[in-house]
């Protein structure tokens, strides 16, 4: 064993007769992390004018804001309805967003709803693949405009 390795076994052997003797508190561990959702939320301005709340933590693979809530990991907007709604949300319901702005999560933007819900709320606003403007140019003059790096 070097030195140093001695060195620092000696002073941890130290460190625990201190603490059996009650000379050393007990160990306490780190304060934890806020577990408020809020506080990790960043005011964003939209270009209609309104203020999303967003998720400055992790992000799903869709861009949906994701939190570790209860032992598993959540979309924060469904945290954050069922904690404004005061109870779980009903089985085949969904936390949908008014703003359309995915990792938002300002209450006032949520509400509850179905799949279909959702999906008649994305026709309104004129939102759906099908719905986009289609290119009038021809697909090979499209394909000509594209760039390939390879």
């Amino acid at each position: 064993m070097s030195p140093e390795a001695r060195a620092a076994k000696a002073a941890t052997m130290r460190r625990y007769r201190a603490r059996r003797r009650g000379e050393l508190p007990p160990w306490v561990p780190p304060a934890p992390i806020a577990r408020d959702p809020v506080a990790w939320m960043v005011p964003v301005t939209n270009e209609d004018g309104s203020i999303c709340l967003e998720w400055t933590r992790a992000t799903n693979r869709d861009g949906y804001a994701v939190m570790r809530w209860r032992g598993r990991v959540r979309i924060v907007s469904r945290v954050v309805l069922e904690l404004a709604l005061g109870r779980s949300l009903a089985p085949g319901m969904k936390a949908c967003h008014t703003c359309d702005n995915r990792p938002c999560c300002y209450r006032g933007h949520l509400f509850e709803g179905t799949h279909e819900d959702n999906m008649a709320d994305m026709a309104s606003k004129g939102r759906g693949h099908w719905q986009r403007a289609a290119d009038p140019r021809s697909p090979t003059e499209q394909a000509a405009d594209r760039s390939y790096r390879r």
